[in-house]
């Protein structure tokens, strides 16, 4: 509503805030990947136990398997959740009358 009052167009705020729906997905599927790859590469140095009885717990090795194409796989699948989850309310802030949006200012 605010931003139809200094011009903005629908299409142009619908846009705005899916623009803002891609960027926040890249940010959290960028820390997302980064973390993984921390923690693939920690599991895979160290190993990790799995509890027995006892001392007969069994140490697992783990090799894991990060491919660019894995990276950009989980890249898009997160910036295409972020645009679905951006539709609904990037079409209702588009639709806000300008009038009604002020009021609450």
């Amino acid at each position: 509503g605010v931003m139809k009052a200094i011009g903005y167009t629908n299409g142009q705020i619908l846009l705005l805030i899916l623009m803002e729906s891609v960027v926040m997905s890249l940010v959290g599927g960028a820390t997302g990947i980064s973390l993984g790859v921390i923690g693939a590469h920690i599991l895979s140095s160290r190993g990790f136990r799995i509890g027995g009885i006892g001392e007969s717990g069994i140490t697992l090795q783990l090799s894991p398997m990060i491919t660019p194409a894995l990276i950009i796989q989980t890249l898009t699948l997160t910036i295409l959740i972020g645009l679905v989850g951006g539709v609904l309310p990037a079409y209702r802030a588009s639709k806000i009358p300008p009038v009604v949006a002020l009021r609450y200012e």
